[in-house]
């Protein structure tokens, strides 16, 4: 398993690298584009914020691109995801 984040600068990170960093526990769900609250739960794993702190950060206005291995790709815009 392989991470590539790239922004300001361009890094990729191996399961072992993934596994080094910080993790959080915290309630979470997405909002469907109808308003339902889907997959309500709660998670670990690293933060977002600090995966892109990585390679320059991002600001509330930024949008990110996450690509999936089989090509799947959806933009996720912060100021959506900060909404905590």
């Amino acid at each position: 398993m392989q991470l590539t984040l790239v922004g300001n600068e361009a890094i990729v990170l191996n399961e072992t690298d993934i596994l080094s960093l910080p993790t959080y526990t915290g309630s979470g769900g997405f909002i469907t584009s109808v308003g339902s609250i889907r997959g309500s739960d709660n998670y670990t794993g690293v933060l977002i914020t600090d995966l892109l702190a990585l390679v320059g950060g991002i600001t509330s206005n930024d949008s990110i691109e996450v690509t999936a291995s089989d090509g799947y790709t959806m933009v996720l815009l912060m100021n959506k995801l900060w909404v905590m």
